[in-house]
């Protein structure tokens, strides 16, 4: 909030309709926070295993094998093996 010209706290002004609706803000329709994708928290994780390469379809691929972000996490060794391109991920 913030000081009008004579001293009186006026409301922040809300952001265009437009964003609330498409994505621009952090809260969705029903004004709930969002977080980042499942494939977005193990790009994250597999960058740092394989820097200068494209991570995303290995995480949408291990996704789609395990069902979520708590499957890959929960994968043991061996089914993190059967991906291809998990070896350089560190799945050795």
């Amino acid at each position: 909030m913030e000081r009008g010209r004579i001293g009186r706290i006026t409301a922040q002004p809300k952001p265009p309709a437009a964003w609330r609706h498409r994505g621009g803000c952090a809260t969705g329709a029903q004004g709930r926070a969002r977080g980042p994708a499942d494939y977005e928290l193990l790009e994250l994780h597999l960058f740092r295993s394989i820097p200068l390469r494209d991570v995303k379809p290995l995480a949408k691929a291990l996704l789609a094998r395990f069902g979520g972000l708590a499957g890959v996490l929960g994968a043991t060794i061996e089914e993190l093996r059967t991906i291809p391109g998990s070896a350089r991920a560190g799945a050795t």
